[in-house]
Order: structure tokens, then sequence, then C-alpha cells
């Protein structure tokens, strides 16, 4: 994913509705950003699996270090040293590299995994299963993905024709984006949450707190996207 990014660039940023005023500005963070990649997938996939090894907190706290110091290493890099786009790019990817540092550093203390080389070739079932979970969750993201896509060239075909030009919808959708994505990952981090205890009681065939987890995971998500309508619609 980072080589075909770095050598497809130029043409994936015109795809997903780069306009030439702002295209500078995205070669200088993409081309930062996509040597991050492997790292963000390597920590993700870890934290997965460090929550499943019984150790939720300290997933936690390794998610949390990243986000604190890239909002940290943000306003340094952009504000202090001057350094723009580019900056905010360095800050994500060098983020990036702790959170999977401190991923990899807890292989040690695994109790329940136990990393071998034979694990590591791919099997039929166990490949055929990790696709029907995974799945759905791919098409969703791609979804999303191609959504936004379409809402870039639409924003800068028809911003172009106001007095605000291309840039400033753009701009302002991207603005958007990431409120809606705070609210977002207030749901997706309940959900995150209840998968392994109600894949716990489901082994166990405790089908009744299986229900109720569901329920709960519900009940809390709706709380909050509705919480998140309030707030946007009122600030």
């Amino acid at each position: 994913l980072c080589a075909i990014t770095l050598i497809f660039l130029p043409s994936l940023l015109y795809a997903f509705g780069s306009t030439e005023l702002v295209f500078g500005f995205a070669l200088d963070y993409t081309q930062i950003i996509a040597l991050g990649i492997p790292f963000v997938i390597i920590a993700t996939g870890f934290n997965a699996c460090i929550r499943a090894d019984g150790g939720p907190r300290y997933a936690m706290i390794v998610m949390l270090a990243g986000a604190v110091l890239n909002i940290g290493l943000d306003a340094l890099l952009m504000f202090v040293f001057q350094m723009g786009v580019r900056g905010a790019a360095i800050a994500t990817v060098l983020s990036q590299v702790i959170s999977c540092l401190l991923s990899l550093l807890y292989v040690r203390r695994f109790q329940n995994i136990k990393l071998r080389t034979c694990y590591l070739r791919p099997t039929a079932h166990i490949t055929a299963a990790i696709l029907r979970l995974g799945v759905s969750s791919f098409i969703i993201q791609m979804a999303l993905t191609f959504v936004q896509i379409a809402l870039n060239h639409t924003l800068t075909r028809y911003g172009a024709g106001t007095i605000y030009g291309s840039e400033i919808p753009l701009s302002c959708m991207s603005i958007v984006t990431k409120v809606n994505s705070i609210i977002v990952a207030f749901v997706l981090g309940t959900v995150n949450g209840c998968q392994p205890i109600i894949g716990y009681h489901y082994g166990a065939k405790n089908y009744q707190n299986v229900k109720k987890g569901y329920w709960l995971s519900v009940l809390i998500s709706s709380c909050f996207a509705f919480c998140g309508f309030l707030v946007i619609m009122l600030f």
C-alpha cells in the first residue's frame, strides 16, 4: 500500500478530487503520510491481539500515547517550527511509529498468544474465516471512500461556479468530516469494547449475556450519536 501510494500519488490525488490549488499541499502531506502506512497497520493489528490476549488497558495506553503525541507534535512542528502541512504529516507518522513500537514491545508479555513462524503461513480455513468476518467492514470502508471521492468532485465542480471557488467547500467538508469522526470514534470505541465480551459469552454459550451486551452497546452508541447530533445542531 505504501509503495502503490508513492508510485501513483499524483494520479491518486487527482482521482480523489484534488484541485490545482491544493495539489501541492496534498502532495507534501501524502508523500510523508504514506510512509506511516506499514506502522499504522502493524499497530492496529497488534492492538487487537493485545486486547484479545487480556491487555485492554495496555492497548488503550498505546492508542492514547500515539494520539497525544500526534497532537503535541502537530502544534510544535506546524506553529513553532513553521513546517506547515509537512509538519503535520511528520507528527502523524512519528506518533504511528511510537504506537507501533509500543505494540511490538507487548509481544514478550503475551500470555495466551504465542508467536511462531509456523503460524505465519496462511491456511485456507483461517483465511476464509478472516474474510467472512472482515468483508462487511471492508465493504463499508470502501463504500465510504467512494462516497468521499464522489463528494469531493461534486464540491469542486459546483463550488467553482460560486463566489467561494472550489477550494473553500472542499476545506469545509474536510472540517465537517473530522468533527463527525470524533463522534463516530465514541461509537466505534463502545462497539470494539463490547466485541470481546460478547464473543466470550457467545463461546461460553451464555446467550442471555450476549443479548445484554449487544443491547447495552446499542443503547450507549445511540446516546453518543444523539448527543453528538445535538452538539452539532446547536453549536
